[in-house]
């Protein structure tokens, strides 16, 4: 109902190099298409800010992030390549992949994304050195969260996408006096680099599926052909509502959530500013043959 175009099923060709333009796309610079989404860009650093909506390009990292790229957290990810892996067929991260922290820090358990400094530090600092940062839009994320009821356990993606975009941070009245304060502010954030939303990885199944709640996409029927899932438990940048200290993960094909000082693998996500043109003629999309960046944009 937002009028975005996404690819969906087990392994569409929707792969992009980008931040190299050597002949062959190094794997690190391998990104993949999540689809074209509407987004609200910012236009002027004004207070408040202003920006204007837009449909973007929205890109995800093929593979897991190093710590080479981000320089943030500490710590092996322990559950890699599941014995009983559900991902789709040949889609397998590409080494074991190391985890981090939601909050940036063990010792942080708050789930408030503006003060992770693996937001701040990891992804819109350091992250951007290394890549082509001037062709990523600086976008408004959603990011007050929605109630387990109203994501892993909503029955149609329709409902995980409103209660966690249009309502982000809506307090249900059955909250009023528990933790989740009326007063936090932290329910959008301007930057250009964060996570996939749990409504991505959602719509990013074959379409049947999007009537099946989120809690129940660990089968080989919708994890199996879902091309977001490469099998390792890895963040989204929706905090929980039910808790101050969790966010939402994707686990074994399935949504579910941790807490923010828990090391799961995490994807760089971005939106390419608008007038960055993708070379689509004369390229497959495929790993191998991956679409490319207009050279006169980078």
């Amino acid at each position: 109902s937002d009028g975005s175009y996404r690819y969906a099923g087990a392994n569409p060709n929707n792969y992009v190099c980008f931040g190299s333009i050597a002949a062959t796309c190094p794997a690190s610079n391998l990104y993949r298409i999540i689809g074209i989404i509407p987004v609200d860009v910012v236009v002027a650093e004004t207070d408040p800010v202003t920006t204007e909506r837009q449909m973007l390009y929205k890109l995800i990292k093929n593979d897991y992030v190093t710590t080479t790229e981000i320089n943030v957290g500490t710590g092996t990810f322990n559950g890699t390549r599941y014995s009983s892996y559900n991902g789709p067929s040949g889609n397998q991260p590409g080494s074991n992949p190391q985890g981090y922290y939601w909050s940036g820090s063990s010792g942080n358990q708050s789930n408030t994304w503006t003060s992770s400094t693996l937001n701040t530090t990891g992804l819109n600092t350091n992250f951007l050195n290394s890549t082509w940062s001037n062709l990523i839009a600086k976008v408004r994320f959603d990011i007050g969260g929605a109630a387990r009821s109203k994501v892993t356990g909503a029955a149609s993606m329709n409902i995980v996408y409103t209660n966690e975009i249009t309502n982000s941070g809506v307090i249900p009245a059955d909250y009023i006096g528990s933790w989740f304060d009326p007063t936090d502010r932290n329910i959008k954030t301007y930057s250009k680099v964060g996570l996939m939303y749990v409504s991505d990885y959602g719509y990013a199944s074959i379409q049947s599926s999007w009537t099946t709640p989120l809690q129940s996409y660990n089968t080989d029927a919708i994890a199996g052909k879902n091309w977001l899932y490469r099998g390792v438990t890895e963040w989204a940048i929706t905090r929980n509502a039910d808790d101050i200290n969790n966010a939402y993960a994707i686990g074994q094909g399935s949504v579910t959530y941790g807490t923010a000082n828990k090391l799961y693998g995490i994807r760089p996500t971005f939106y390419l500013k608008n007038e960055v043109k993708l070379i689509v003629s004369g390229h497959a999309g495929t790993a191998s043959d991956p679409y490319r960046i207009d050279p006169g944009d980078e």
